[in-house]
């Protein structure tokens, strides 16, 4: 006779096993718009000088951005394109982890952030990264496009 384990429904189980700890990233979103590079440089940067992994992310056929790529494949040649730019000054940026997913941003970054991670965007606008609505689980950074740019 097998002996079988249960337990029943609304009764503690007490584990010596510890949760897995997250460990802490640093997340940045990217689409087209000009912030976008200089939000990744400064994330890839931080990511460096912390040692922590880089993760890049981009939405796209998001109905709430004027500024997503429409496709799959736009997506994942905007993200090329800006670690391209990048990598002969951040080679590290190979080894980042690249997140291309349809639908809302805010939803994807939604799901993607976690305690502990550091969030960096190109606009404030591309979650609602100051609406009260808005609670992120971690810190967020809004890296404006560069003044020569010639956007305000």
């Amino acid at each position: 006779m097998p002996l079988i384990d249960s337990v029943t429904p609304g009764t503690a189980v007490a584990s010596t096993e510890r949760p897995e700890p997250t460990v802490p990233r640093v997340v940045v979103a990217v689409d087209r718009r000009l912030a976008s590079e200089e939000a990744l440089a400064w994330a890839a940067d931080e990511a460096w000088c912390r040692g922590v992994p880089l993760c890049i992310v981009t939405a796209f056929a998001d109905p709430e951005s004027q500024h997503a790529p429409k496709t799959i494949e736009q997506a994942i040649r905007c993200q090329q394109r800006l670690r391209r730019d990048l990598m002969k000054s951040r080679p590290w940026l190979d080894e980042a982890d690249c997140i291309v997913r349809r639908g809302s941003l805010s939803g994807l970054l939604a799901e993607a952030i976690e305690p502990g991670d550091v969030l960096v965007l190109g606009d404030p606008a591309e979650v609602g990264g100051t609406a009260p609505s808005h609670r992120a689980r971690c810190p967020i950074v809004i890296v404006p496009a560069a003044a020569s740019s010639g956007r305000p």
